[in-house]
């Protein structure tokens, strides 16, 4: 048997549109809410949502940090009513929300740190296109409600339940827009299989979360989409992510779909990319010292293993921005008018880590 919860209280409010606005409007006195309006949870509309997958509404997925807000697949289910979900998007949202309190990820790290890093969710599988979940052309913007409210769903679990408020939950410094909502689904297009698969859910169809930044975006290939001139920009892309190089951890690439199939036309599986990546993306040692993006003995180059040649004014060496060549994660997006891809910064070794969880449909 499944943990059971308390059940989420049952919200009531005479049927008019007045008295959905005022709803509205105490929800955001009670700071219920992203600071967006909300679809107010009503007892006939959650249970539409709980429809969506075979769950217990009583059971127990988890606490949610910072404030460890007791959250169950009925009060996700709210979370999911104010976001503006479908029930068909429920098991997502689900599955999401299971992803997140895996110990690896560090939700709790992520929620409070003063890094503009937050979760990214990434739905992989013949889901994409059922759902018509956005992995093509503006993947990573609005228009498409499936992408906005399933995440909106997962964030609003981790502001309301959570407690993960400017401030009081969070202390990230400048914030990112992915903190309203971020998520993209991963083309049925990509050459290498599902994501998920790569990250220990072994099922059809799946959810990636991983810790990053707004993604960084560039034109890749040129009009041959030579895979020499592909892998060059790359790394020269990854080459610049600062926080990468001295905190480590993990960095999204997402190909464009038409860079993937011409990399793996020539023989580029995702483990050879990453390699090729880990590699040539390295930067002057001395270069980071003087502009003070490292300091002697201090954060991921600590003074135990700090080479002692370094203490030589004169000496260099290259310091590789991927600790590991496993650390680039590789996923597929993105519309077919021009070769655009992206990188996004991770949070470094203290969390945020790929981690994946089956979705249930």
């Amino acid at each position: 048997m499944p943990d059971q919860g308390k059940p989420s209280a049952t919200f009531t409010a005479p049927d008019s549109w007045a008295a959905c606005v005022d709803t509205i409007e105490e929800f955001y006195r009670k700071g219920w809410s992203d600071g967006l309006p909300v679809v107010p949870p009503s007892r006939d509309l959650v249970d539409r949502m709980l429809a969506g997958a075979r769950r217990d509404p009583r059971e127990l997925i988890g606490n949610i940090p910072p404030r460890q807000g007791i959250a169950t697949v009925e009060t996700i289910a709210s979370c999911a009513v104010m976001a503006g979900c479908l029930p068909a998007y429920f098991p997502v949202v689900l599955a999401g929300v299971e992803a997140s309190l895996d110990e690896r990820f560090n939700l709790n790290g992520l929620q409070a740190t003063t890094n503009p890093a937050t979760p990214l969710a990434i739905v992989s599988g013949p889901i994409v296109d059922k759902l018509e979940i956005n992995s093509g052309t503006n993947a990573f913007g609005s228009g498409v409600r499936a992408n906005a409210t399933i995440g909106r769903a997962l964030r609003l679990v981790w502001t309301v339940i959570g407690g993960c408020y400017p401030e009081t939950g969070t202390k990230c410094v400048l914030g990112a827009p992915g903190r309203y909502t971020y998520c993209i689904g991963e083309s049925p297009a990509s050459p290498w299989g599902p994501l998920h698969r790569q990250y220990g859910a072994n099922s059809e169809n799946g959810i990636t979360l991983i810790g990053v930044d707004s993604p960084s975006q560039f034109a890749a290939g040129g009009p041959e989409k030579d895979p020499a001139v592909i892998l060059r920009q790359i790394c020269e892309q990854v080459a610049v992510s600062w926080h990468q190089i001295n905190r480590g951890g993990e960095l999204l690439l997402v190909l464009n779909p038409m860079i993937a199939e011409s990399l793996h036309q020539h023989g580029y599986t995702k483990q050879r990319i990453q390699q090729h990546v880990f590699e040539n993306s390295r930067v002057s040692i001395r270069k980071m010292l003087d502009n003070h993006h490292i300091k002697r003995g201090e954060g991921d180059i600590q003074r135990d293993v700090w080479p002692p040649q370094l203490d030589d004014p004169k000496f260099d060496m290259p310091w590789p921005v991927l600790r590991e060549p496993q650390h680039l994660v590789i996923t597929v997006a993105g519309g077919l008018q021009a070769s655009w891809c992206a990188t996004c910064g991770g949070w470094g070794y203290m969390g945020g880590w790929a981690t994946a969880r089956p979705i249930a449909v």
